[in-house]
């Protein structure tokens, strides 16, 4: 009798663990306010002197955008005076932040013997972050510093953990959507002293839950002709204006 109660917890637990383990994606679908900003699933901004290309597809949306300068001259991009503002809040882009790295360096010693070994001293150096930023002509630069969300979004027509038949997928105007963004940038064109102003706006326009069996498949990894020996997880699909959040199964009491 009391092994049969032990087998009985045992079978509970992994029961709870299986279902513990099981992980579902919330999926987000971002539009540009102005639509003709989408090219081809890429959130694509310009004006006369610049290109700015996003690619949000990371865990909670980090913007992460490309600005190529297109012009025939520098372009200096003001941090000081550009923003990333998230439903209707500004958050600063320069920061006057000082960081720390340590750099290495080796120095080569013959011994008598004729061996050569290696003495590694560390330097530490303090960097500050710069207010303003060169971009060459014809060349760009990456940035990013903030996340659009990054706890899964509720809604009574959202299942949580949906099965095949509950999967929903609520959609938004600019209006209605509950994560609407603007970046904000100023910058000026070689020696002009006049400022430029862009600004890049967009939004959520659809949140889905999805299990991960919809999400993730696994293949083998290929390189010269060669196959990984096991398979690797990959996503079915990936789109630069879409970013997601992956969390857990737990025994809570909520469907949504």
């Amino acid at each position: 009798m009391k092994s049969i109660k032990v087998f009985s917890v045992f079978v509970f637990l992994m029961s709870m663990t299986s279902c513990m383990s099981k992980y579902y994606y919330q999926v987000y679908d971002v539009k540009s306010v102005d639509n003709s900003s989408l090219q081809e699933d890429n959130l694509v901004f310009e004006d006369e002197h610049c290109i700015v290309t996003y690619d949000l597809w990371s865990e909670k949306g980090f913007v992460k955008l490309e600005l190529f300068n297109k012009s025939d001259q520098n372009i200096y991009l003001d941090l000081g005076e550009s923003f990333f503002v998230l439903n209707g809040h500004a958050y600063d882009y320069f920061k006057n932040r000082t960081t720390e790295s340590v750099i290495t360096h080796s120095i080569l010693k013959k011994s008598n013997i004729s061996q050569i070994t290696n003495s590694i001293n560390g330097s530490s150096v303090r960097m500050k972050e710069k207010r303003v930023i060169c971009i060459p002509t014809q060349s760009s630069k990456s940035i990013g510093e903030y996340d659009i969300n990054s706890i899964v979004f509720r809604d009574c027509e959202l299942y949580r953990y949906p099965k095949k038949r509950e999967i929903r997928k609520l959609s938004f105007d600019s209006a209605s959507s509950p994560f609407v963004v603007s970046n904000r940038f100023t910058y000026r064109i070689g020696d002009r002293k006049e400022n430029i102003s862009l600004q890049n706006d967009f939004y959520v326009q659809s949140i889905i839950n999805l299990p991960e069996s919809k999400m993730i498949t696994y293949e083998y990894d290929s390189f010269c002709g060669e196959n990984s020996v096991q398979k690797v997880a990959r996503f079915k699909e990936s789109k630069p204006n879409s970013f997601y959040i992956k969390y857990q199964k737990s025994p809570s009491v909520w469907k949504h």
